[in-house]
């Protein structure tokens, strides 16, 4: 037996490694390394690049670096990544920005794998890493710095004599390198181009040249620590300088106008992710690295922050404004998100990732957990206290995340009561069952792939007829399950039973009584279920032990219970959830009137299956059954 299952999974691994050749019908796997953090403007504007691209033929995966924050730590961060890579295997890989090239790419991959890796936001000289390479091209970054000084000299024609600066590290060593190629053809004569390592000197040097120069090029200090050693943005640095300097600041990004620089001709950080996302879908539809050249990007847009012009007393001509892009400094909002459930709980920590992709960097975010995953009967007076918070706070927006946050918090607390946008997500239950939409309430609900998944697992093991559903009673379990009976009849199996468990016990006995009467079951939210002396227990301590009760195969709809022993699902994404919940937030904070912001849908989902348990339950699907499916296997 062992030799046989020996055999079919070194076929399987064939079968897998050749797919892309034969032409790829299921998503292709992406991974994306960003030398950033997620909330940086910069690395959220590629990657809504690359998602404008690959977000409908791929699964995407993303790791974050974090090296403006705290670049010792690259090295570390890049060792994570490839571990990574290797666990997940994707179909090409996108390397954001210098610090990914030099610490993750170079020594990892280039020339060392077959992946298809694309670059893009690379201030530094190709020759630096040795690209282009044998499975490396992508796009550089060029900062438009001789257009943005000339814009400003429109504006403010005495500009003569200007100062750059940018926080000291790989990528601002890179833009100087940039600059002095350039100084001869700018309109400016160039003081001096400053590195700071600290807030403190970086005040220092604007006290020395304030009074000999006109303006301040200012590229970006994100991360440069404060008095205190902690990284700063630059939405915080930029009024800083502003207040010190008083005169006009230039830089190149659009997030630095709206902090409080003058002008720009910006660059687009979704220019770099979409032709890095285009170039790479290519290599993985077969074209060969060597017919895919480096570019560059050329897409400039001027722009100008009112604000700024008229606290600087600038009044410039009517025909400079022509085709010019006017915004205000935008102040950073506040948002309170509030949790259903623990911090530590897998579909939070997804939310959670979500949320800070559409809304760190231009919002100050405060995170309420209610734990009623493990404390139910507690869930009134948590949320009391968010509602406290809600007050103290005075937020801007709010998103409220899963069911017990919408019934005990938001009904109660926020719905047709406050003017403040509230956006839910996670939400099993039929939004008439909060009264949603209302009038400053929309949002996202979540819909598992329960059909889907039932059709994958036929696909897998033909002969299933009849299934069981088991959720632990709770309002959520109760609105999955909801789900599930009104969508029955479509299924293509027949439903047995729908099984509310209280406590693990019961769990057990009502799984063991199923094996009788089921082909399958379907194994929703167990989490927090009651254990013999009462405590809440995990989903690693619960679906084992009814798995090895029911003895066939249980499947599901999201990804982290698979690591317990289940064996398929077509996944749910809390990181889908609380993106779309982000942005439809966003919208809503900068005016978008609620009844134009509807309620959607999740229709994103990825197949996997668990093999540990494939093999345990002696199932051996046909190959094609396994062409662009994700292989996982148990936790131990």
């Amino acid at each position: 037996m062992t030799n046989k299952f020996a055999s079919f999974f070194a076929v399987l691994l064939c079968i897998l490694a050749v797919t892309p050749l034969l032409g790829h019908c299921e998503p292709f796997k992406v991974l994306v390394v960003m030398s950033y953090d997620e909330k940086y403007p910069w690395e959220r504007e590629i990657r809504e690049g690359v998602e404008s691209v690959l977000s409908g033929s791929a699964i995407i995966k993303y790791v974050y670096m974090d090296t403006k924050n705290h670049l010792y730590l690259g090295p570390e961060k890049a060792k994570e990544a490839f571990e990574i890579y290797q666990s997940f295997q994707p179909d090409g890989v996108i390397a954001a920005d210098d610090n990914a090239q030099s610490m993750f790419v170079v020594p990892y991959l280039k020339d060392k794998v077959h992946t298809p890796v694309m670059f893009c936001g690379v201030n530094a000289e190709l020759e630096e890493y040795g690209y282009p390479a044998s499975n490396v091209s992508g796009i550089i970054e060029r900062l438009h710095v001789g257009e943005s000084l000339a814009f400003a000299q429109q504006l403010v024609p005495k500009i003569k004599r200007v100062i750059f600066m940018q926080k000291s590290s790989p990528s601002g060593r890179a833009v100087d390198q940039q600059f002095k190629k350039e100084l001869a053809n700018y309109p400016v004569e160039s003081v001096a181009f400053l590195l700071p390592e600290t807030l403190a000197e970086a005040k220092a040097m604007l006290n020395l040249y304030k009074d000999q120069v006109d303006a301040l090029f200012y590229e970006t200090m994100e991360g440069l620590p404060d008095d205190q050693g902690k990284p700063m943005h630059d939405k915080e640095v930029i009024p800083l300088f502003s207040e010190i300097f008083k005169k006009p600041i230039i830089s190149n990004n659009l997030y630095h106008v709206e902090g409080g620089s003058l002008c720009a001709v910006i660059k687009s950080g979704q220019e770099q992710g979409e032709i890095a996302a285009s170039k790479l879908l290519e290599a993985m539809q077969a074209r060969p690295i060597s017919e895919i050249p480096v570019a560059r990007n050329f897409k400039g847009q001027q722009v100008l922050n009112v604000t700024v012009m008229d606290a600087l007393g600038i009044k410039p001509k009517p025909f400079v404004l022509k085709g010019v892009k006017l915004i205000k400094t935008v102040e950073n909002f506040k948002v309170l998100v509030v949790m259903s459930y623990e911090e530590d709980f897998d579909w939070a920590i997804e939310v959670k990732s979500g949320i800070e992709a559409a809304l760190g960097g231009i919002s100050d975010i405060e995170y309420f957990y209610m734990n009623t995953k493990t404390d139910l009967a507690d869930g009134p007076a948590q949320a009391r206290k968010a509602y406290e918070v809600y007050q103290r706070l005075q937020p801007d927006g709010v998103l409220t995340v899963d069911d017990n946050a919408q019934s005990m918090f938001a009904v109660p607390y926020l719905k047709d009561r406050v003017k403040t946008p509230v956006i839910f997500c996670g939400v099993n239950a039929e939004p008439s069952k909060y009264g949603y939409p209302a009038s400053n309430v929309s949002g996202v609900l979540e819909r598992g792939h329960i059909k889907e998944s039932i059709a994958f697992l036929q696909e897998l093991v033909p002969h299933i007829e009849r299934i069981v559903f088991m959720a632990k009673e709770s309002p959520t379990g109760r609105a999955v399950l909801g789900q599930a009976e009104s969508e029955a009849e479509m299924y293509s199996v027949q439903v047995v039973s729908y099984l509310f468990p209280k406590t693990f016990q019961q769990a057990k006995q009502m799984a063991t009584r199923a094996r009788d009467e089921a082909d399958v079951m379907f194994l929703a939210t167990m989490q927090g279920i009651s254990g013999e002396q009462g405590e809440p227990l995990s989903e690693k301590e619960v679906i084992p032990e009814i798995a090895r009760a029911f003895d066939k195969p249980i499947i599901s709809d999201n990804s982290y219970d698979m690591r317990y022993g289940m064996l398929c699902a077509i996944v749910v994404s809390g990181e889908e959830q609380g993106l779309k919940a982000g942005k439809q937030l966003l919208k809503a904070m900068k005016g978008t009137p609620m009844d134009e912001i509807p309620i959607i849908r999740n229709d994103q989902g990825r197949r996997l299956i668990n093999v540990t348990a494939m093999k345990a339950l002696g199932i051996k699907p046909k190959p094609s059954s396994l062409v662009g499916v994700e292989l996982i296997r148990t936790e131990e």
